[in-house]
């Protein structure tokens, strides 16, 4: 029987954070709510983990900055093999680990992005003491994961289209399940169909939407501050 990591609610997001005066890096909603605060944080490095090792262990391609500001010795400079290392401790310290970890895996179509993300997880896991993990496409790690939350759904006899969509990966498979309502891996409905992973996801909708605010704006942003009146005078002038 597979055992299951019940994770506590708002852990999961993939945002690493310093909290300063616990002297301590925090992760998913915390690190979240760090970063509305003012407090830079690091996320969406997920994509990254698949990057070849020059990319993968470059130092410095991620900064945060506790005190919201680039003038200060307390900000921190992470490589990308750094900042999936400290998120998979912080994420696993308080559980117990079952003999067998089971990683969902993007299922992106490119053999070596695959391989790179599997040997950089394993490396990682084995750095912090965890066991060698087995992998599992993310998309159908999602329905297991929907299928175990207790959702009062009738999952008999059907085909069933997931999509998942992350910070930065987007993920789709359809499952087939038996007249019982489990996925079996010894029947004809034991395989996934068209799974399928891209590297896109909530940010790359971020910069969309961000754009589209800047081209909107555009007109109601005077070069010079002196030629704004009333409520349209800015603070500060932006200029693209």
């Amino acid at each position: 029987m597979t055992k299951e990591i019940q994770f506590q609610k708002g852990i999961i997001p993939t945002v690493i954070s310093f909290d300063k005066e616990a002297n301590e890096f925090v992760i998913g909603d915390e690190a979240k709510e760090g970063g509305i605060r003012g407090r830079t944080n690091a996320f969406n490095f997920k994509q990254f983990i698949g990057s070849p090792d020059s990319e993968y262990k470059k130092p410095g391609q991620l900064w945060i900055a506790p005190d919201g500001s680039s003038n200060t010795s307390s900000i921190k400079l992470l490589s990308y093999e750094e900042a999936t290392k400290i998120f998979l401790k912080k994420l696993l310290e308080k559980y117990e680990i079952p003999a067998t970890l089971h990683i969902g895996i993007p299922a992106i179509p490119e053999d070596g992005w695959i391989n790179y993300y599997k040997e950089h997880v394993k490396a990682a896991l084995r750095e912090i003491g965890m066991p060698p993990p087995k992998f599992i496409w993310e998309p159908f790690a999602v329905f297991q994961t929907f299928k175990a939350s207790k959702i009062d759904l009738d999952f008999r006899s059907k085909n069933i289209l997931i999509i998942d969509i992350g910070g930065s990966t987007f993920n789709t498979c359809v499952v087939r399940t038996t007249a019982e309502g489990r996925f079996s891996s010894s029947s004809a409905s034991g395989k996934p169909v068209g799974i399928k992973s891209s590297l896109t996801g909530g940010v790359h909708i971020d910069k969309k939407l961000l754009k589209s605010w800047i081209e909107s704006t555009k007109s109601m942003v005077k070069e010079d501050p002196a030629n704004c009146s009333g409520s349209m005078k800015p603070d500060t002038i932006l200029r693209w």
